[in-house]
């Protein structure tokens, strides 16, 4: 499931997966503010800290609980990250989404949820967070670099092109 939204968050494109998960039609969620599908039981400091990381150019990733139009709700695993113009400036957002680990979903919603709202807005929400490791970091480390350019940088970096190609091809994260 995918989504772009401009730097205000305004979703500019959202793809047939998305649209169908959520209930919404393309008509009714371009140009609607992605916090449309914003689950109350996810409290506004978990989006403070994730619009603060990807204000620095860095990648966020997290567990959401999110919300579809008809009120029902879906836990989603996403990836955020911006958006490059060719003179290497932001002028956009994308997410990705896929479908989370069951584990972890019970063990938000146990260690986490379960905290009445006005504590969880203080509560360290450790199931988001800057992306800063793992094989997600390695392959968008040069965010702002085309495919090729950002292989051939990390292939430089690297020791052994043939095994760096091989994860970066390989590795169902990317």
């Amino acid at each position: 499931m995918i989504t772009e939204t401009n730097l205000d968050g305004i979703i500019t494109y959202a793809n047939k997966r998305f649209l169908e998960m959520t209930g919404y039609s393309e008509k009714e969620i371009i140009g609607m503010p992605h916090s449309i599908n914003r689950h109350p039981d996810m409290p506004t400091s978990i989006f403070e800290n994730m619009w603060k990381i990807l204000k620095l150019k860095k990648i966020w990733r997290g567990y959401l609980k999110n919300m579809t139009k008809d009120g029902r709700y879906y836990w989603v695993l996403v990836w955020i990250q911006p958006k490059f113009d060719m003179q290497k400036n932001v002028i956009g957002y994308i997410a990705s989404r896929k479908l989370p680990y069951r584990a972890t979903v019970e063990k938000i919603e146990r260690n986490y949820l379960s905290l009445p709202l006005k504590e969880r807005e203080k509560t360290p929400y450790h199931y988001g967070k800057e992306l800063s490791f793992g094989s997600d970091f390695i392959g968008s480390k040069h965010l702002d670099l085309t495919i090729d350019d950002r292989l051939e940088s990390l292939v430089h970096e690297s020791k052994n092109r043939i095994s760096l190609k091989k994860m970066y091809f390989d590795d169902p994260l990317l």
